[in-house]
């Protein structure tokens, strides 16, 4: 009982930290919007009980624990914003479950601005150089089986950000989340249920970034906090036990998720999803989300997203549909959703194609 007493109050603690800070969008492009992987974003924009590539331990730090074998993934997502300014966001993942000694990721995810142009000196209008600022985040993640059902674990993350040709600033950052699994079957229908927690920056961290006063050129420092974000998630999986030769013939997911940035007043969501998997190979997807965002006090940007999601997998499961006895899974999603509105003057409707890969070895 002092234990859990102790646990609360320290909880208590960080979180009256958190919302005692004042989170201004910063990097919100990585953390808030549209996502790097394709089977998330069509989901309704990820999830605290999604599981299945190193990637989900964005969402919740424990998702590893429930990875077989060892596994890799690559994604590429694809902006066009309205003004015509392209950027990509990219992530790379590779883990393994360790059985009885836990299970550990690394993921890179890579997010690159369009090209632009900034004076270099003391404001010398004749020397120009061209650069493409770009963030970072260096993922190490470890999790494991604490009890039957129940894992936990931990992120940390080397945050960087890359504003000019040789300007960088950086900065460390937690993540640590919890993740349980039920299940139980009839005869016919085997049946999981999955309860999520995932907190994002626990630390509340933030990055000093330098500026320069346009009026005196005098050199100053300035604060920005990294979003702090509390995932409370729900799954629910129905898979009949019926086959075609060797293939279930159906599988069904249902999530749903409430998610706090707990240092500001705006984006809090509220998000649907669903998955239909048909044969072990063909994967159909959507979502639904709801997103409060801050309009700056301008009457032409908007307060609210409410955004339908989409897109599909094919997955091979190369044992299965192969004389060899390679316990090999291959998988690819893609998923291609207009660009929000997010200002009026400027409205959305250009696609955001994402393309993932992943591949999983059950040794």
């Amino acid at each position: 009982m002092k234990r859990i007493l102790l646990v609360l109050t320290v909880l208590n603690c960080l979180l009256i930290n958190i919302e005692a800070q004042i989170y201004r969008g910063y990097a919100q492009e990585m953390f808030l919007f549209s996502q790097p992987d394709a089977r998330s974003e069509a989901m309704g924009r990820g999830s605290a009980v999604l599981y299945g590539s190193p990637f989900t331990s964005f969402y919740n730090p424990a998702s590893s624990s429930f990875l077989k074998g060892a596994n890799a993934e690559v994604s590429h997502l694809e902006f066009t914003y309205p003004m015509g300014q392209k950027s990509n966001y990219e992530v790379y993942g590779a883990g393994a479950n360790l059985d009885r000694y836990g299970s550990i990721s690394f993921n890179y995810l890579h997010y690159v601005f369009g090209e632009e142009f900034y004076y270099t000196g003391d404001f010398d209008p004749y020397v120009l150089t061209k650069y493409q600022p770009s963030e970072n985040i260096f993922m190490m993640n470890y999790s494991r089986n604490i009890i039957d059902g129940l894992s936990a674990g931990i992120n940390i993350n080397y945050f960087q950000n890359k504003f000019g040709a040789n300007n960088e600033v950086s900065g460390w950052t937690f993540d640590a989340g919890l993740l349980k699994k039920y299940n139980f079957e009839s005869e016919e229908i085997k049946h999981d249920i999955y309860l999520g927690l995932g907190l994002t920056n626990f630390t509340n961290a933030k990055i000093s970034y330098p500026i320069t006063n346009i009026e005196t050129l005098v050199p100053l420092k300035q604060d920005d906090y990294l979003p702090s974000i509390m995932r409370l998630a729900a799954g629910y999986e129905f898979q009949p036990k019926s086959k075609a030769a060797d293939f279930r013939l159906i599988k069904v997911l249902f999530t749903t998720e409430y998610m706090d940035l707990l240092n500001s007043s705006n984006n809090s969501q509220f998000q649907l999803g669903a998955e239909v998997t048909l044969l072990e190979i063909l994967k159909l997807r959507g979502g639904y989300f709801t997103m409060g965002i801050e309009d700056y006090g301008d009457n032409r940007n908007v307060s609210r997203l409410n955004e339908a999601t989409y897109g599909l997998g094919i997955e091979l499961p190369i044992k299965k549909i192969s004389n060899m006895a390679i316990p090999l899974n291959v998988r690819f999603d893609h998923t291609s959703l207009p660009f929000p509105t997010y200002n009026l003057d400027n409205p959305g409707g250009k696609k955001c194609p994402v393309y993932t890969l992943s591949a999983s070895y059950d040794f």
